[in-house]
């Protein structure tokens, strides 16, 4: 055969584009795109000097069925008896399988989340020559996904978090309130988040990684270390200096923390305070501690302070709604006297109508928090 008769030959077998492999395995790569699985089967088949990928791009309103009838075609004119690999892209294309098998004369592999990084794997594994059941295994112990999350160097921005065993929409609502008391000139960002959460994930939650948390206010402490809890009641009840100072601390301005405390004792209010964070009807609410109250009063002797009062409204109140979720109840373990004693038997009695309205009993752990309350305060 002459020169010229084999430039002929040669180009004639280029016409017929003829899919000439090395490797007696095919492989092929389905992806959604204008490009998508021809650019990953270039750059593998680049850097692994040889042809092992071919290349299906999809376009993205592409049905299963089509896709199957393609890869029908693909194995009548491929000689697949030793077997066809398959990247796929979506998890959605892992039924080919069942919809190929009574069409095939070799082993099939198909493996979805397609890669530059996979395709160099399994054609690796082709020109080795290692098993299909091996290279599905190896595919999936090497390709695990790996992250790495960073947070921009920059001064945090301070934050409030507040927080509500009712849930999130009332933790929003105390977010609201306190938004309404805090001069925008201070820059605090105020974040509902919700209790359980905050339990779960303490300070790995990624607001303590952006922003520089001052303090939680809320009706439950979550418990997260270095930063201070802040009880709703206390909030409201005491004379502002020591619990803004905590919300506050790079504040130095006297009367500026004043100013502030002075917001929140007006957008505080026990009726609104109790209307934001529990789900009973705050009047009533108000009605029944109002008469428990002057019944302790009668029963102990004592004059409640208006600190002793706002903690009272707001302690019996998220007491009672947690008892009727019937909630993990309070742990709160003290010594016990012949005096506490006493003076749990005259709270108890003083509760008997709430108990009784709300179908609810108080026990033993939450009169001694109530004992505190009244009598240590």
């Amino acid at each position: 055969m002459g020169e010229v008769d084999k430039l002929l030959l040669l180009g004639y077998l280029i016409s017929l584009n003829l899919n000439y492999k090395t490797s007696n395995k095919h492989a092929i790569i389905l992806a959604h795109g204008y490009s998508t699985a021809s650019s990953i089967a270039d750059v593998a088949n680049q850097f692994l000097n040889k042809k092992i990928f071919d290349s299906y791009d999809m376009p993205l309103n592409v049905s299963i069925q089509q896709v199957n009838d393609y890869i029908q075609q693909y194995i009548h004119k491929n000689d697949c008896h030793k077997g066809l690999i398959i990247l796929v892209d979506m998890g959605s294309l892992m039924v080919l399988p069942d919809s190929l098998k009574a069409n095939i004369n070799g082993p099939l592999l198909v493996i979805n989340n397609v890669s530059t990084q996979l395709a160099l794997f399994v054609g690796e594994s082709i020109e080795k020559n290692i098993a299909f059941n091996e290279i599905g295994k190896l595919m999936t112990d090497k390709l695990t996904p790996e992250y790495s999350l960073i947070y921009p160097v920059i001064k945090k921005s301070p934050m409030i978090i507040t927080t509500c065993h009712t849930g999130i929409g009332s933790a929003k609502q105390i977010q609201s309130l306190l938004e309404h008391s805090i001069p925008t000139s201070l820059h605090y960002k105020i974040e509902a988040v919700d209790l359980e959460y905050l339990k779960k994930y303490g300070d790995s939650n990624s607001v303590f990684e952006q922003y520089d948390v001052k303090a939680i206010v809320g009706t439950s402490d979550p418990h997260i270390k270095r930063v201070p809890y802040i009880a709703l009641e206390n909030l409201i009840a005491g004379d502002g200096t020591s619990v803004v100072k905590t919300l506050f601390p790079d504040v130095k301005d006297m009367a500026l923390l004043k100013r502030i405390n002075n917001y929140l004792v007006e957008n505080l209010s026990v009726e609104r305070l109790l209307s934001a964070v529990t789900i009973l009807d705050a009047t009533k609410v108000i009605s029944s501690v109002s008469d428990m109250m002057t019944e302790l009063e009668e029963n102990t002797g004592i004059r409640l302070t208006n600190n002793q009062r706002v903690t009272l409204y707001v302690h019996v109140s998220a007491m009672i709604e947690r008892l009727i979720r019937n909630e993990p109840p309070l742990v709160y373990k003290v010594v016990s006297s012949e005096e506490r004693k006493q003076g749990c038997t005259k709270i108890k009695r003083a509760l008997r109508n709430i108990e009784s309205s709300y179908g609810i009993k108080v026990d033993q752990n939450e009169l001694n928090y109530l004992y505190d309350i009244v009598f240590q305060l």
